[in-house]
């Protein structure tokens, strides 16, 4: 019998108790809590975790540290959709050590569920379910819809890249059914899994306001039995989740093409300067003799930087990192913010935090500042605001590479992700080999303080980190390794620099103005041809590390990391 103490219990069917908590049928032992705002798994779910097969948490607070769950020996189906879980990769860890029967998995409308990002939907999309099927090979349902397992149990055809075939037909003679390529491979698989679904006349009618009429059809669910297997909730949820896919898919096609190179790499991220000001002045970024700046009229304004991100979005860029120099040191900082989070299509905006020793007098040494204090108060003040804080830690030989152990000890009891970063050649810096301190060398280290207790996570294709966990850490590490091990072959980066330079690549010495096309007076559709042709003249890769040294660069301030 599954237990509560508020919650009612209904032998045969669902229903909302008293306090207005919990759906539980025993049943079914099923569990509902949905659109509670809740921020860690309530009492009656770890109560009933022996218990429980089918656990509904939809629409509330939860991260993937929330959901750092005890095991649920027998939980077959798990709901978690419209959450905060951003780290995908970290909540599948878990779920493969805590859920060994687990079938059905449904994660949509997460901040880091693909398909709430804008453009490039069916490669995103299907990344990240071969990504959980890796993780968790058992799974028959993925967002509601079939795993390759599934669907090759009910005799569909699977084309060579993992995707359902243009035609699929099933084998089953009481359905009969046949589906085509009208939607692409999210609504066709949609299409396969509604086989058995009843028709909602309602959600039909609604629908078709915004759909056109192949939309409608393709959704469009064939009768069935009445005693189908699934709950009319179910079969309504799927049908309305079905007719929202379709919908983003088909405004996802009125996007521009996304920026491409001429080596098939898409660009999705755009890292840009706000200011060259910083209140730090750090060995490896800032030269000794400091930086002239530019003169202020020649900086973009606030509408140039709102307006580079509405054309670079308009391509599919969803992911703006904001940049400096120190971007909080503007004083129109939170207007930029608010203004980059309004425009359409942008899902990630965000900052890093620079922390290069956890000695006080080292870090004075390493920034030539007395702010050692004021930084570590706010990484505490982020933890408080963000799911997720970023630390990056500049390795270089015989000054900090000594620490690597003691950062990654910070992760134990917080949700830090440390990044530990090849001392890289910019100008001014003084770059030498004898400072250089590789990722061999790093991962040298880490293993002989933490040794079989470090694991792998999954990093997604376009990562510039390869990221670990120590068992039983909240946090976790990771590496940059720009200059041994460099990630050209994926970079989907570009970057704008404080005075609306484009540079295609951090370590190439090539430049184009924005600035200056936007202040001519060219036409959106004039800039975004101006981004199109330098993104085109992109180098298959940098000059590496013992060429980079000798080449002329930007020093790091001047360029926004």
């Amino acid at each position: 019998m599954l237990h509560s103490r508020c919650y009612s219990r209904q032998p045969h069917s669902s229903h909302e108790s008293p306090c207005g908590v919990a759906v539980i049928d025993e049943k079914n032992r099923r569990i509902e809590v949905r659109d509670k705002a809740l921020r860690n798994l309530p009492p009656v779910v770890i109560q009933n975790r022996s218990r429980v097969e089918h656990l509904n948490l939809d629409g509330n607070l939860l991260t993937e540290n929330a959901l750092n769950m005890p095991v649920f020996p027998r939980l077959k189906s798990l709901s978690l959709q419209r959450n905060k879980i951003r780290d995908i990769s970290r909540l599948l860890e878990f779920i493969k050590e805590r859920c060994p029967r687990l079938e059905s998995l449904s994660l949509m409308g997460n901040p880091g569920w693909p398909l709430a990002r804008a453009g490039m939907i069916d490669k995103r999309y299907s990344i990240y379910r071969k990504q959980t099927e890796c993780y968790l090979p058992h799974l028959l349902f993925i967002d509601s819809l079939p795993t390759t397992r599934e669907i090759n149990s009910r005799g569909a055809s699977i084309d060579s890249d993992g995707d359902c075939a243009s035609s699929i037909t099933t084998t089953d003679s009481e359905e009969g059914i046949t589906m085509g390529s009208r939607l692409g491979p999210l609504v066709r698989s949609t299409q396969l899994l509604s086989s058995r679904l009843i028709s909602d006349t309602a959600a039909s009618s609604a629908a078709s306001t915004i759909l056109t009429d192949s939309v409608k059809e393709a959704v469009k669910p064939p009768p069935v039995d009445s005693a189908s297997e699934l709950s009319r909730e179910s079969q309504l949820r799927i049908r309305r989740e079905a007719i929202q896919a379709a919908i983003r898919e088909k405004a996802a096609s009125s996007l521009l093409p996304p920026f491409e190179d001429n080596f098939g790499r898409k660009h999705t991220y755009l890292r840009i300067a706000l200011t060259e000001k910083c209140n730090l002045r750090c060995l490896y970024c800032m030269p000794a003799e400091g930086v002239p700046l530019t003169p202020k009229p020649h900086l973009l304004t606030v509408d140039e930087i709102v307006r580079i991100v509405e054309v670079f979005a308009a391509h599919g860029m969803d992911k703006i990192r904001l940049t400096g120099g120190e971007p909080s040191v503007r004083k129109d900082f939170t207007d930029i913010v608010r203004r980059i989070k309004a425009v359409e299509g942008v899902t990630q905006i965000g900052m890093n935090i620079s922390l290069d020793s956890l000695n006080p007098e080292k870090y004075m040494m390493i920034t030539r500042t007395n702010g050692f204090k004021k930084v570590m108060d706010t990484i505490k003040n982020a933890e408080g605001i963000f799911d997720s804080v970023k630390v990056n830690v500049v390795v270089m030989k015989n000054v900090n590479d000594m620490e690597i152990g003691d950062f990654i000890e910070m992760t134990k009891d917080r949700n830090l992700s440390v990044r530990f970063i090849e001392f890289m050649p910019f100008g001014g810096n003084k770059f030498t080999l004898n400072k250089f301190f590789s990722y061999k060398d790093m991962w040298a280290r880490v293993q002989e303080r933490f040794g079989d207790k470090i694991y792998r996570l999954v990093d997604t294709p376009n990562d510039t980190t390869k990221a670990f966990r120590i068992r039983g850490y909240k946090g976790e590490f990771g590496f940059i390794t720009s200059m041994t091990e460099h990630f050209c072959s994926t970079c989907n980066r570009v970057r704008v620099t404080a005075d609306g330079n484009l540079k295609v690549c951090l370590h190439g010495n090539s430049e184009v103005s924005l600035r200056d096309v936007m202040r001519s007076g060219a036409s959106n559709e004039e800039l975004s041809e101006t981004i199109s042709k330098a993104v085109k003249r992109k180098k298959k890769q940098h000059a590496g590390v013992e060429n980079l040294q000798h080449l002329k660069n930007r020093p790091m301030i001047l360029i926004g990391g």
